[in-house]
């Protein structure tokens, strides 16, 4: 997957994050993947409300986070639309 914007600069910053972001992803599990879902969709659930939502102690939650960089994850998606939005204005 490519992005191509017709911007040099953009298309280089870009697939330069996702070809590092996928190799996080690679490394995620189903459960991983599945909490990332929720933590996209729910931005701001706290971890206790998703533990519920997944029948898992918050505990769980926050080491699969940690292990995931689910954070990290999510931050970079933020600044990928922030990104696209600020390149079509």
């Amino acid at each position: 997957m490519m992005f191509v914007s017709g911007d040099d600069h953009l298309d280089r910053e870009l697939n330069l994050m996702l070809m590092l972001v996928l190799v996080v992803l690679d490394s995620w599990t189903a459960a991983s993947a599945e909490l990332a879902l929720l933590l996209l969709e729910k931005r701001d659930a706290t971890q206790k409300e998703v533990g519920q939502q997944l029948n898992i102690a918050q505990s769980s939650v926050s080491e699969r986070v940690k292990r995931g960089s689910i954070h990290e994850v999510l931050a970079l998606e933020e600044y990928y639309r922030w990104r696209l939005k600020r390149f079509r204005e």
